[in-house]
This record gives structure tokens, sequence and C-alpha cells, in this order.
């Protein structure tokens, strides 16, 4: 696993990383510090029953599962300018998600 440094600011949900920021949407943002928090904790995949939970726990009506996905690839296209990237193993049950430093 590649060592990436990386600071968040959960006031305005923005990303930094070698002198540069992305400020990322307020879901893209909850995805992106669950995960940056779980591998702070050395545990490097985050299950997609996780993310669902963080995203939507306690919600009435909440989106289907695709939707971490999605989100997901909206997001790496933001990411792409700090050189990491969000990496999923499936997109229904079973999934993990990681972030990758790209190379």
């Amino acid at each position: 696993m590649t060592q990436y440094i990386c600071s968040i600011d959960r006031a305005t949900c923005i990303v930094m990383r070698n002198k540069r920021a992305v400020r990322l949407g307020y879901l893209q943002f909850a995805i992106f510090r669950t995960i940056h928090e779980a591998r702070r904790a050395k545990r490097a995949l985050v299950t997609g029953e996780e993310l669902y939970d963080a995203l939507y726990g306690g919600c009435k009506n909440p989106a289907g599962r695709n939707s971490i996905a999605v989100m997901c690839g909206q997001m790496n296209k933001k990411l792409k300018h700090l050189g990491l990237k969000m990496q999923g193993t499936n997109r229904r049950q079973n999934s993990f998600y990681q972030i990758v430093v790209l190379q």
C-alpha cells in the first residue's frame, strides 16, 4: 500500500495534497472522509455497507446502492488533480472501496 499524505477540511469539504486542493460535494466528501479515516485507523478497505450506512444511515428514502459507484466515478474526475483515485472492487453486495495513488 503506497503512502499518501492528504489532509481534509471538514467545514468546507476540501481535500488537500501536495499544495493542491479540490472541493468535493457534500456526499462525495462523506465517502472520502469515511475511507480516509478508516485508512488512518490502519484499515485499507471499507465495505460498501459501511459507506452506505455512513451516507444514508437513518434516512427515510435512501438512494440505491449504485449511487455510491456513480459518486465515486464523479469524484475520481476531481481527485485526478490530486493524483488520487477511489477504487471499488464490486458495485453490488460484498463491495470494497479504497483510496489509491495514481502513478
